[in-house]
């Protein structure tokens, strides 16, 4: 007899676990949060917007009016007040800087520091508004060369500015003209030295020349007068031309010789 064993399948069970979105809940949370915003929103008037923008503004002005400039009174200036003393600052800045360049560009030729012209502004503050350099534009005595230089400085100095003014182009002009004429002064000094030489020369050639010709002039003569022994002492005393040669002149320094002691000098 056989048996057979029938094993009937037992239907399993699924177990679903379900595990809380993260994701979802912050959906939801903003969603709350919107819909609660939506139901509390309030509306403004006209008149209500109005004053909160003229509140706005008020405070704004406030805020601008606690970052200006004080005046004299310890209080806050006024805007055009406050724009007088930013254009009164700029030009301190330029003046200054304006000023520096000069003194720093003449070196040993600026007489002193700069000095300034002052505008007190509205804050009670004094700001510069001008201001000059003394610079000694004298030429140096007995020396143009050392002239040449100052004035060549002189002139870079009144142009050193960013912006020159009036003035400095005029004093530039004036340190131009010291140049020039201390160029013309080692001009002529030169020319005289030149013709110093040349006269010098045209001297020694003379001297020479008229030595070479009174050399000469002692041989005739000792060829005339040989033998002959002067009476007495010579001195240059012009007794005239003699009859036998006008051109001569007799030297005699006592009784005359007999036969005579003629010297050829020339005129």
């Amino acid at each position: 007899m056989r048996t057979e064993l029938q094993i009937n399948p037992v239907p399993i069970a699924r177990i679903t676990i379900n595990k809380p979105c993260v994701e979802c809940e912050e959906t939801e949370k903003k969603e709350a949060f919107a819909r609660a915003a939506g139901e509390d929103q309030v509306t403004l008037s006209a008149e209500s917007q109005e004053a909160l923008e003229k509140e706005e503004e008020s405070s704004e002005e406030g805020s601008a009016a606690a970052t200006r400039p004080r005046g004299a009174d310890g209080q806050p200036v006024t805007e055009e007040e406050a724009r007088i003393i930013q254009q009164l600052q700029t030009t301190d800045r330029e003046v200054r800087a304006h000023e520096q360049a000069h003194k720093a560009a003449a070196g040993p030729y600026a007489v002193g520091g700069p000095t300034y012209e002052y505008t007190t502004g509205p804050d009670g503050k004094r700001y510069a508004t001008g201001g000059e350099v003394k610079i000694d534009t004298a030429p140096v005595p007995d020396n143009p060369e050392a002239t040449i230089r100052k004035a060549q400085t002189i002139k870079r100095a009144a142009l050193a500015p960013a912006e020159p003014s009036a003035q400095d182009r005029q004093v530039a002009a004036k340190a131009t003209q010291l140049e020039t004429r201390a160029r013309q002064q080692i001009q002529e000094e030169r020319r005289e030295e030149n013709q110093e030489k040349t006269e010098k020369t045209d001297e020694e050639g003379t001297v020479s020349e008229t030595s070479g010709r009174n050399t000469n002039g002692a041989e005739a003569t000792g060829q005339e007068t040989s033998g002959v022994a002067p009476t007495g002492p010579i001195s240059s005393e012009n007794s005239g031309p003699t009859p036998d040669n006008p051109r001569r002149t007799l030297l005699s320094g006592g009784p005359a010789p007999e036969s005579g002691q003629l010297l050829n000098l020339f005129t």
